[in-house]
């Protein structure tokens, strides 16, 4: 009998110690939500980073089409220290006129060009690029296609450089081509 007590104890004992080894039902939820909460987490970062980058593109895309009807002038000469905001933005204007008109024989009228503005900070050292933006597209196409003559054109436009207006992006992407060109020569 004494055996028996004994037995009884060391089992009762022994299926105390199972249950308490025995996972608790909130338990083993608590680890099943909590893992399933670090996979969405991580989903909800993985979706956040497609958007941006969606963003980013879209962003992208915009401000090239809003470059569309826009080229860029470099070194066109600046105007003389001590003339005035309307006379330099006169002088430019006629500059840009004179280039389009005469050396690259496009016919433009007045309405043809929307804005045209200097680009940077006055430095009596560089001659600032200038913004070209047409009303139209094809305004700024036929000037594009017309470039070439600026071999032939006056002296003041020869040193003229015309390019499209680009992207942060596109003049990056411009100038690794650029430096991968020269490391192949």
């Amino acid at each position: 009998e004494l055996v028996e007590t004994a037995l009884s104890e060391y089992d009762k004992c022994q299926g105390e110690k199972i249950k308490a080894e025995e996972p608790k039902w909130s338990e083993v939820v608590a680890k099943h939500v909590d893992s399933k909460l670090g996979e969405v987490a991580g989903n909800i970062t993985e979706v956040q980073k497609v958007l941006e980058d969606t963003r980013n593109k879209v962003q992208e895309e915009r401000d090239k089409e809003n470059r569309t009807k826009n080229i860029i002038l470099y070194r066109v000469p600046e105007t003389a220290d001590g003339t005035g905001r309307e006379e330099r933005i006169k002088q430019d204007k006629e500059f840009c006129h004179e280039l389009i008109g005469k050396a690259l024989e496009v016919d433009i009228i007045e309405n043809d060009i929307s804005t045209i503005i200097k680009l940077g900070k006055k430095d009596k050292d560089k001659c600032r690029p200038i913004l070209l933006q047409f009303r139209e597209r094809s305004t700024k196409n036929r000037v594009m296609e017309s470039l070439f003559k600026l071999r032939n054109a006056d002296t003041k436009f020869r040193n003229t450089s015309i390019t499209h207006d680009m992207t942060k992006l596109e003049r990056e992407e411009c100038k690794e081509m650029v430096e991968e060109a020269k490391k192949r020569q």
